[in-house]
């Protein structure tokens, strides 16, 4: 439909869209909430901001990539009925767009790379995930449920920094005394004119 090829037609958009993931993932992820944000991770910029999310909530992370060979994408592309997909031309704008994670990168880690199986004609969505990919998957988010103590158990937690922790906000009424302060001088201003 459209609306899939919206937020990617125009960069203003786009970049307002990146803003809105960014905002809801912040709003979410907790020491107690897992969130999977399966959008505009293809921007290592955007990835390096929600590991700095993670980071100041103190939790796990991890990227999960979908490995696929760019002829397969442009022909599952090809196979879409008219009008479902993203089109040619923005399929092939993002992928020249994509920056391929790199595990060197601490914020491109752990990285799980899962390799897409080949189909023709598109996958239904349970044909999608390959059986092997859960088990790496819930360990790197969860931790391992069979190690013999809680500690090694929990993948580590991402230690906020100062440059991922919120600055502490000031006194409530410091613009209210700004405010006051700035009438005073206006007013002092215009007695003397």
């Amino acid at each position: 439909p459209a609306s899939r090829r919206l937020p990617y037609q125009n960069g203003h958009v786009e970049k307002r869209t990146r803003a809105q993931v960014k905002a809801a993932v912040e709003r979410h992820l907790s020491k107690t909430v897992t969130v999977l944000c399966d959008s505009s991770n293809y921007i290592k910029g955007f990835r390096y901001e929600l590991y700095c999310i993670a980071k100041a909530a103190s939790t796990s992370f991890c990227i999960v990539w979908c490995r696929t060979p760019e002829s397969l994408v442009l022909d599952r592309e090809a196979a879409l009925p008219t009008n479902s997909g993203y089109g040619e031309d923005l399929i092939n704008a993002l992928i020249m767009r994509f920056e391929e994670p790199n595990p060197q990168n601490r914020w491109d880690r752990p990285l799980i790379a899962i390799d897409a199986p080949s189909f023709s004609p598109p996958p239904s969505s349970s044909d999608l995930i390959s059986p092997g990919a859960i088990p790496d998957v819930l360990p790197a988010i969860f931790g391992d449920p069979t190690a013999p103590t809680p500690p090694s158990s929990s993948p580590p937690a991402l230690t906020p920094n100062h440059a991922t922790t919120k600055a502490k906000r000031g006194d409530g009424d410091a613009l209210a005394r700004v405010d006051r302060a700035t009438r005073d001088v206006e007013e002092a201003v215009v007695t003397r004119v």
